[in-house]
């Protein structure tokens, strides 16, 4: 074992750690012991924790820290001054959504008990008020008043309130806020040009408000309710299934009532959710997985962020003060699994373990206390009157089915989180969620299972007969991936010179032009189509990559008919009314759209919008069908929609409208 060489990235040394520990103790056959007594014998080897302590002070040492001038683990006033020079150079260029992703940035990075936390919240509701999403623009300038924010400053901030209310035709707030910044300038030492300019905006607001009528706005993304009711029997099920247990299926589900495609049949929130990285720059909020959050960060690092304020007091409380250390260091990534499982035992601890049955007698270990966890109707426990916590206890864990190997590496993983939080501190307080509910299910199963707003939604997908069972396993149902191995023709000569001409661009340091990208790609995909199946993974990424460069350079046509050769691919592996389908056809209505936009005046441009129309219209079907109508993606696409439609609107002749094709081909049944 001291022979190894390590890699230097103490985060790419976690795999051949566990391989290297679990290869010494493979002559040790532990699948026979139970999980307490393999915990046990982990946690008092002696060599293993001090293994474990010095690769996690190498993580600290190396990950939680300043990584770079616009990066760090912690909190750094300069880094986040960085983020918001930039920020205002791209606003003032007009760059909104730049100066956006800067300023988040700068939000994310600043010290939350210094100045330049408020100034990076107050420039980001100005970006905000711009690109119109005036909700977060207020919960920004909530947020910039109570940390701090300038005295002199304050009363631009609640003239940008009131514009906000204005926006959202909320009349009585807007009056309200504007009565505050003149009561606030009133108390200052304003220069006559400062009161002129103040006086101007306050009666341009005025005059807005005025012609603006009070109204309530429904909130939009209400979760529907599960088909036919709640069910008093099945926790957060429907009353079209029934929870049964036999000694052939074992504990499954059956439909009770004749179901449709789209029928919600499970709503209920996840026990214990984390997120995984997204290798974009969309943020999850930690706490309720919400997606492409206004970010609230954590008060001590800069790797945990929340949708707002309320999702970051209650993660602190309940499980982020004992990871705070561990996310610094960049630990949870390289782990994987183990920080769920670090998690669930979090949240279990902040409700409170429940009592053990009646019927149980007082355990004084932990194995008695597992024990009598473990000995409880595996049905009963789904009734609502039943802790959620014995519902997380009693999943499946398939260990018996386990090979040592693995065995004995889970057992390494939760002793060195252990050893991580015995070691943190407890402070003040990362496009798809990952948790205990949907990992039961995969993409290919049936009913599909959803994340949406902190909650699980499981809709039916197929028609189902009454008293049908639908009992499924993961990956089973999964349309199998073929591949060829016929020769190509493309000559090694070729292949030479097409990589010499790439290596001359990397020594200049500088991107290849968008030509020969598109040259480069190209040949990578017709070569991909010489050798492998037309239905491969491999060569649907490929096309996907092409489309997205021709699209860059404005061949969107080009990009159109590629997307559209992966949209056949998808429906033959996955079906024709799958997710992956869903948001393959959103890709292609945005690409349309793209291409409309740009090319007005294109002698095809009708024939354009009418193909555009209809798969815009497919695409809002299928993403409600699997996403439901309270997803945003359906909002926008239903925006796209409209605006397809008063396009092709504008583009009707007294020709075309009365010519009997068009009509047709308009009204085509998708």
């Amino acid at each position: 074992m001291s022979n190894i060489e390590l890699p230097d990235d103490c985060a790419k040394q976690w795999e051949i750690l566990l391989l290297l520990i679990s290869a010494e103790e493979k002559k040790i056959d532990r699948t026979s012991d139970g999980e307490i007594d393999t915990m046990n014998y982990f946690f008092k080897n002696e060599g293993i924790r001090r293994i474990l302590l010095q690769w996690l002070q190498q993580m600290k040492q190396s990950y939680a820290k300043k990584m770079s001038e616009t990066d760090t683990a912690l909190k750094s006033d300069e880094v986040a001054l960085l983020w918001r020079q930039k920020g205002n150079d791209k606003f003032r260029a007009n760059r909104l959504e730049d100066s956006y992703r800067c300023y988040m940035k700068s939000v994310l990075y600043a010290p939350q008990d210094g100045p330049m936390y408020p100034l990076a919240l107050a420039n980001r509701s100005a970006a905000l008020l711009r690109m119109k999403r005036f909700q977060e623009c207020l919960s920004d300038i909530k947020l910039a008043l109570a940390s701090g924010y300038p005295n002199e400053q304050r009363h631009k901030l609640l003239l940008r309130r009131a514009d906000c209310h204005i926006e959202l035709g909320q009349r009585t707030k807007a009056l309200e806020a504007l009565n505050a910044s003149s009561q606030h300038a009133a108390s200052l030492k304003l220069s006559a040009a400062q009161c002129a300019e103040f006086e101007r905006h306050i009666r341009d607001l005025e005059r807005k408000v005025e012609v603006i009528v009070e109204e309530e706005k429904v909130e939009d993304g209400v979760i529907p309710e599960c088909y036919k009711g709640l069910n008093e029997n099945f926790h957060a099920a429907s009353n079209a299934i029934e929870l049964r247990r036999n000694d052939t299926a074992g504990r499954h589900v059956v439909t009770c009532h004749a179901t449709r495609r789209g029928d919600v049949l499970f709503s209920e929130e996840p026990y214990a959710c984390v997120t995984l990285p997204t290798g974009t720059d969309s943020a999850v909020c930690d706490n309720c997985c919400k997606s492409s959050v206004n970010i609230v960060p954590c008060s001590a690092c800069s790797r945990s962020v929340y949708c707002g304020a309320e999702c970051r007091s209650r993660a602190s409380a309940v499980f982020h003060r004992w990871e705070c250390v561990g996310a610094q260091a960049d630990l949870f990534p390289t782990v994987g699994i183990a920080h769920l499982a670090l998690r669930v035992l979090l949240v279990s601890a902040s409700d409170g373990f429940p009592k053990v049955p009646t019927t149980e007698p007082e355990p004084r270990t932990a194995e008695q206390l597992f024990n009598s966890y473990s000995r409880v109707d595996s049905v009963q426990i789904y009734k609502h009157d039943t802790p959620a916590f014995y519902r997380m206890f009693n999943l499946v864990t398939n260990f018996d089915k386990m090979n040592n190997a693995d065995y004995i590496q889970y057992a390494l993983a939760q002793r060195c989180i252990t050893v991580t939080g015995r070691t943190a501190r407890v402070t003040s307080q990362r496009t798809d969620a990952h948790n205990y509910a949907r990992s039961t299910c995969s993409r290919a199963t049936v009913p599909r299972v959803r994340t949406q707003r902190g909650g699980t939604l499981c809709r039916c997908s197929p028609r189902t007969r009454a008293s049908r069972a639908r009992a499924r396993c993961c990956g089973a149902d999964a349309a199998p991936t073929a591949s060829s191995a016929r020769p190509t023709s493309s000559s090694p000569r070729r292949l030479l010179q097409s990589r010499g001409r790439t290596n001359s661009w990397r020594k200049l340091n500088v991107p290849p032009p968008p030509e020969e990208r598109c040259e480069k790609a190209l040949a990578s995909f017709k070569l991909k189509q010489q050798v492998l199946h037309r239905h491969h993974t491999a060569l649907r990424t490929t096309a996907d990559r092409l489309a997205r460069i021709y699209a860059d350079v404005g061949e969107f046509s080009k990009s159109v008919e590629l997307i559209k050769q992966n949209i056949q691919s998808l429906e033959y592996q996955f079906g024709s009314f799958s997710v992956e389908v869903a948001h393959e056809l959103r890709k292609l209505s945005d690409v349309m759209l793209e291409r409309l936009v740009n090319s007005p005046q294109h002698p095809d441009c009708r024939e354009w919008c009418l193909e555009a129309h209809k798969i815009i219209k497919k695409a809002v079907q299928l993403m409600e069908l699997n996403y439901g109508s309270w997803e945003p993606l359906v909002k926008r696409l239903r925006e796209h929609e409209a605006v397809v439609a008063s396009m092709l609107a504008h583009s009707r002749t007294p020709e075309t409208a009365n010519n009997i094709h068009h009509n047709l081909h308009y009204n085509l049944k998708i």
